[in-house]
């Protein structure tokens, strides 16, 4: 007896044909079972554990932001720069740390008005490693942010983060009828627009840190001076870096995002390799001559035709140069963006508004941006492949990857 099987897989259905040679006999079935994916109406939907996986991350990230609270308070506790007792200690916890903040650049603080800054501190000691990202806005706001208040903080003659916000909060103090309240300083939607928002940088927050320890080290004669010795300062604020750690510290300390490449997706085109960094250059290069080769120009009453060698070139070099490859980029690479031109021609990448337009961000950022075409092309292939690996290797949060690459960029 023979019996053939044959399956229709679909996304949350599976239909099967068992086919019987001999009885000539075809047995249907199809099983249907939820798919994986919150269903709506006019697009795909996300995974539906995407948002259990979001609240498991935020619950990730309170519990550490508390367990440092508690280790950097108990080591406070320990050398005398809190206070033992509960009551106090909240009593402390509760007092605006903003004006302390600003006294520490001018007056001496005793060990637990230190401590009550470092603490605070501590809670928000700003954002680290945020870069402009086109496709995020929200990454791009607080970029802006963080430009918005370091201009702020020229402008005003704030050396601090805490003495612009101190007079800040001065500024915004209220009074009517007798009656005083503080409006917020904080990013608050309802009361802020995204072009007041300010966010703190790490680096800001890590000088105000030690420009406080230096101008309390100036008063000799305050306890804390005694108190504020290399080692305590280390323990809060250790500037050596390692593999696994970005900053080390109490304070400021925070371990290297870890990427397991073995999650990495596979290639498309050769399966048992795993996918290229868009960092390396035969990916760049790949993903731009793949661009270009998709490109089909149509003049009006004429057929559709693939880009000629020279106009090959033009849109190669574009995309070679620019941080984002668009139509318009392709139009004027090939001359034909004006409207009396436009009319006459028009791009297949034009009436498929999902294909991406990619952009080589090894030439951009290395051969335009360190070595420039000419010297480029003066390197041989190993030459070349050289500075391709170096690049891919190095991290730059790492000041000894940055020494070695210019060390051997001179060879």
């Amino acid at each position: 007896m023979t019996i053939s099987l044959g399956l229709d897989i679909g996304s949350n259905s599976v239909g099967s044909a068992w086919v019987d040679t001999d009885k000539e006999t075809i047995h249907l079935g199809v099983s249907i079972f939820p798919a994986g994916v919150d269903e709506q109406e006019n697009k795909r939907g996300s995974p539906k554990n995407q948002d259990r996986r979001q609240k498991r991350s935020q619950r990730r990230l309170i519990h550490r932001r508390a367990e440092r609270k508690r280790r950097l308070t108990r080591f406070l506790t320990d050398h005398g720069l809190l206070p033992p007792d509960a009551g106090a200690l909240r009593k402390l916890f509760d007092s605006d740390p903003w004006p302390l903040r600003r006294k520490a650049l001018r007056e001496a603080l005793s060990p637990h008005e230190f401590g009550r800054v470092v603490v605070h501190l501590a809670q928000r000691r700003g954002a680290v490693g945020i870069e402009t990202d086109p496709d995020d806005p929200d990454e791009g706001k607080v970029k802006e942010g963080m430009d918005r208040l370091s201009a702020l903080m020229k402008e005003t003659g704030a050396e601090t983060v805490g003495e612009f916000l101190a007079n800040l909060i001065e500024k915004r103090r209220q009074s009517n009828g007798g009656v005083t309240w503080n409006e917020p300083i904080r990013n608050r939607q309802y009361r802020m627009d995204e072009k007041h928002m300010l966010f703190a940088g790490r680096e800001l927050l890590r000088d105000e840190f030690h420009l406080i320890v230096e101008k309390q080290r100036a008063f000799k004669d305050s306890p804390l001076t005694r108190m504020l010795t290399d080692a305590l300062i280390t323990e809060l604020d250790d500037p050596s870096q390692t593999d696994t750690w970005r900053h080390r510290g109490l304070l400021f300390g925070q371990r290297r995002t870890y990427w397991d490449t073995g999650t990495l997706g596979r290639c498309d085109l050769e399966p048992t390799e795993r996918c290229v960094p868009e960092a390396d250059r035969h990916a760049g290069d790949f993903r731009v001559i793949e661009t270009v080769n998709n490109i089909r120009i149509t003049k009006r009453d004429e057929p559709e035709r693939s880009l000629k060698d020279e106009e090959r070139d033009k849109v190669i070099g574009v995309l070679r140069s620019q941080k984002t490859g668009s139509v318009a980029t392709v139009r004027k690479a090939l001359g034909i963006h004006k409207k009396a031109v436009k009319e006459f021609y028009t791009l297949n990448i034009e009436r498929d508004k999902d294909r991406e337009i990619n952009t080589d961000w090894f030439y951009r950022e290395v051969v335009h941006g360190v070595f420039t075409e000419e010297r480029w092309k003066l390197l041989d292939e190993r030459q070349r492949e050289s500075v391709n690996r170096a690049i891919l290797k190095f991290d730059p949060d790492n000041a000894v990857h940055e020494s070695k690459l210019r060390a051997d960029a001179g060879k």
